[in-house]
């Protein structure tokens, strides 16, 4: 599953913003909700992500969770990762800053870890799926 958190209708600002905190913690225990009510056996979830370096997205969670937040041990995958996102905004439009750090990194690239070139690494954390 991958979390993906949409502007609150009328917000026309990043659904990371502070004033979208309410309703992305609101999304998040109604996810977790639905997940364990017809999978009880659910215990933990996971999240490999780079947004964890951003404190717009980790104070979505729960400050235990948060805690948790290690770097990803190894390679990354790049087939079928958000990694790439890290280059777009909120509007998915491209973000220059980004793009420019990214092909300078690529010169350096480390062929059997081509995830290391992105600027913000995907980390890891991990949580009770009863989430509060």
């Amino acid at each position: 599953m991958r979390i993906h958190f949409m502007p609150p209708e009328g917000l026309d600002a990043s659904p990371l913003a502070a004033a979208a905190v309410d309703a992305g913690q609101h999304d998040l225990r109604a996810m977790f909700q639905h997940i364990r009510s017809p999978h009880p056996e659910a215990w933990r979830a996971v999240g490999v992500y780079w947004l964890y370096n951003l404190r717009g997205y980790t104070r979505l969670f729960p400050k235990a969770f948060v805690e948790l937040i290690q770097p990803v041990s190894g390679p990354l995958r790049l087939a079928g990762s958000s990694t790439w996102g890290q280059v777009l905004d909120w509007r998915q439009q491209v973000e220059p800053a980004v793009r420019e750090e990214l092909l300078c990194r690529l010169v350096g690239m480390d062929v059997p870890a081509p995830s290391r070139v992105f600027p913000l690494q995907s980390q890891v954390a991990t949580c009770d799926a009863g989430f509060p």
